[in-house]
């Protein structure tokens, strides 16, 4: 197994011995807050009951961006469902300022760095042009003294989305060092998404997948696209009743009260193909 400073063995120099992810993510203990928002504090009170939390997430992962040059570490869960009212968790330790804000505002809508984020997957290394329409918020960044810093995006296949996001304390934008760890915080932000799924596990991460027949995906596909269950019996070449049954069932192991629900939360969670 590469090791935690090295996981893609690029010959990136190790700060300390190797350790197992399992170790690391057991003993590591560095101060760290949580803050939620948006019913995520549910989520996070069903993952201290089963003795595994965010913040001891947050304790593991802290070094780690350390040892790559960043004083700080956040991460930004948005769960897929419900579509109107989705979960979202924030981990961290960024200054009190910061935290304040994002506590007041809706982190997703008005941080300029997240908006960035979910409309490309490629990683986001903050630069002047990164902020050039957002002077305030760069402001407040400075503020809260908050140097250069690095984001990136990760979607799961439940349709859970989150961006991880570094930072430094000096003034300082993109450069070799940003590159040269790139491998590095790509791992880390999948690390950090693929625990946090697992730590909270709410059906509406998607954790609990649900097992569709192929009748039933292609019922869901058709119904996507805007067909009735009249027009799904003749092009499934079926009797309407057959049709209703395959719905039913549909309903049923979605829970949901209507096929468009059930439809639009399938397509959401990657259950169509």
């Amino acid at each position: 197994m590469a090791s935690v400073d090295n996981p893609c063995n690029l010959g990136f120099p190790a700060a300390e011995p190797a350790s197992p992810l399992a170790e690391l993510l057991d003993k590591a203990r560095v101060s760290a807050q949580l803050h939620v928002i948006g019913g995520g504090y549910r989520l996070a009170a069903a993952a201290r009951e089963r003795g595994d939390t965010p913040e001891s997430l947050l304790d593991a992962v802290l070094p780690i961006a350390r040892r790559l040059g960043f004083a700080y570490l956040e991460y930004f869960f948005n769960t897929s469902l419900p579509v109107s009212a989705p979960r979202k968790l924030v981990i961290g330790n960024f200054p009190p300022a910061w935290s304040r804000r994002e506590g007041a505002d809706e982190v997703s809508e008005a941080n300029p760095i997240i908006a960035r984020c979910k409309s490309s997957m490629m990683p986001m290394a903050w630069d002047e042009a990164s902020f050039a329409s957002h002077p305030d918020f760069r402001a407040m960044l400075a503020r809260a003294g908050i140097g250069g810093g690095w984001s990136q995006l990760v979607r799961d296949g439940a349709g859970n989305w989150g961006v991880l996001t570094v930072a430094r304390t000096a003034c300082r934008y993109a450069g070799a060092m940003e590159v040269e760890a790139e491998a590095q915080l790509l791992w880390l932000a999948h690390i950090v998404h693929s625990r946090l799924c697992q730590m909270l596990r709410p059906p509406m991460t998607g954790a609990n997948r649900v097992l569709l027949t192929e009748m039933e995906k292609t019922i869901l596909r058709w119904t996507v696209d805007g067909k009735t269950s009249g027009e799904l019996a003749e092009i499934l070449q079926v009797s309407a009743r057959t049709v209703n049954f395959h719905v039913q069932n549909i309903l049923a192991k979605m829970n949901t009260c209507n096929k468009t629900a059930a439809a639009a939360q399938a397509a959401l969670l990657g259950l169509l193909y």
